[in-house]
């Protein structure tokens, strides 16, 4: 008895070609999600460098507002840590009027996920007697 092979009448399936320019379009589209993966990284290492700096101000303006209002003193205080943050303040006097001190507090940092470039950030408030 011999055997012959029947002829399969409806073959479905996927070529090759088919599989490959299914795989290329996938990764292409992986590529796009790291890509936007580094871009969120990038941005939460921002955030979080200001974070701790408006926290630096914060503290420090808080300090200035709990010292009695004449030993506020007129002067530049620069200050670094160890985490790369340098504070800055500056107390000027009856400005904008009478009786009131204008605390001005700055903290600078190097950004190195941005290149290195310098940031800062300034916050200003006015003391009154």
């Amino acid at each position: 008895m011999k055997l012959t092979s029947l002829p399969l009448k409806d073959e479905s399936g996927f070529t090759l070609l088919e599989v490959l320019i299914s795989v290329v379009i996938l990764a292409i589209g992986l590529l796009g999600v790291a890509a936007l993966q580094m871009v969120a990284i990038q941005g939460n290492s921002f955030g979080s460098k200001l974070s701790v700096a408006t926290e630096q101000i914060e503290s420090t303006i808080e300090r200035y507002r709990n010292m009695p209002f004449d030993d506020i003193a007129n002067e530049n205080i620069a200050a670094a840590d160890n985490n790369g943050y340098a504070i800055q303040s500056a107390v000027v006097d009856n400005s904008p009027i009478d009786d009131t001190k204008t605390v001005t507090v700055t903290v600078t940092w190097n950004d190195k996920e941005a290149g290195d470039n310098s940031r800062d950030i300034t916050f200003r408030t006015i003391i009154a007697r």
